[in-house]
């Protein structure tokens, strides 16, 4: 089941990269827990996400969207989901743009600090992100 989720994954990962060359469409993927399909929200934060940045692998290599698979880095649902529960006083909106600028701010039990890039992002796309990952938060409390 994994492995077909992780190829689920990939081929979602690789069309969001084709549909970013093109008119913008949403991305299906997989949840193993569910197996429903999800679009995910479309726009600039969607394409970074799923495509290396510069020098970097993409964000969907280290964050899968499954909730139940743990790769090098939390999962886009674990992520968007609990934002607002992580730090007491932090709004999701600012403990995701923290995170994202600073990613050692707040290493989750069971990862390693260190393992994500920091300091590569433009303020533009730091703001794509986040709007991007709020935006899966908001579907996924629909």
């Amino acid at each position: 089941m994994r492995h077909q989720v992780l190829a689920m994954v990939l081929v979602a990962a690789v069309a969001c990269s084709e549909s970013a060359q093109s008119t913008p469409a949403p991305t299906p993927t997989t949840t193993a827990t569910t197996t429903t399909t999800v679009a995910l929200p479309e726009g600039p934060g969607a394409a970074l996400f799923a495509n290396p940045i510069r020098d970097w692998p993409s964000c969907a290599s280290c964050h899968v969207m499954d909730r139940d698979i743990r790769t090098v880095g939390p999962s886009l649902f674990e992520m968007a989901r609990a934002a607002d529960r992580r730090v007491p006083g932090l709004d999701a909106e600012t403990y995701l743009r923290e995170s994202l600028v600073e990613p050692d701010a707040f290493v989750l039990d069971g990862f390693r600090a260190g393992e994500m890039p920091a300091g590569d992002l433009t303020e533009q796309e730091i703001e794509d992100l986040v709007t991007f990952m709020l935006d899966v938060r908001a579907m996924l409390e629909n």
